[in-house]
C-alpha cells in the first residue's frame, strides 16, 4: 500500500505541476480576458468530461473492490496475498471517497460557471 501510495503521489504531484505551471495559467487568463464567454463555455465542456470521468473511475474502483472481496471470501489465499488484496481494497475505498469530494467540488464549480454564463448572456 505504501508503494502504491508513493507511486500515486508522484504521478499526482507531477500532473499538478504540469497543469498549473505559470505559462498555462497565464494562457488561461489571457483567453478569459479576451473572451470570457468563450472561455467559460470551453471550461464547462472540460468540467462535463471530468464529471463523467469521476463516475467511470468510481465504478471501476467499486468493481475492483468487489472482485477482491469475492476472491478473498471464496479462495484460500496465503497471508501475503491476503494482505496485499486487503491493502488494495482499502486503497480503492479511500480513492472512491477522495473522488467523491473532487466530484462534489467540481459540481459546485460547474454551477458557478453556468451562473456566470447566464450573466454573460443577459448582459450582452
Amino acid at each position: 500500500m505504501l508503494i502504491l501510495g508513493t507511486i500515486e503521489t508522484g504521478v499526482f504531484i507531477t500532473g499538478y505541476f504540469l497543469v498549473n505551471n505559470t505559462n498555462n495559467v497565464n494562457s488561461k487568463l489571457e483567453t478569459y480576458q479576451e473572451s470570457p464567454k468563450d472561455y467559460l463555455e470551453k471550461d464547462k465542456l472540460i468540467i462535463d468530461k471530468n464529471l463523467k470521468f469521476f463516475f467511470i473511475l468510481k465504478c471501476i474502483y467499486a468493481m475492483l473492490f468487489f472482485v477482491l472481496a469475492i476472491i478473498q471470501s471464496k479462495t484460500d489465499i496465503k497471508s501475503i496475498s491476503f494482505g496485499i488484496s486487503t491493502a488494495l481494497m482499502i486503497h480503492f475505498a479511500m480513492a472512491t471517497i477522495i473522488d467523491t469530494f473532487g466530484e462534489r467540488y467540481t459540481k459546485i464549480y460547474k454551477k458557478e460557471i453556468v451562473k456566470s454564463l447566464k450573466n454573460e448572456t443577459t448582459s450582452t
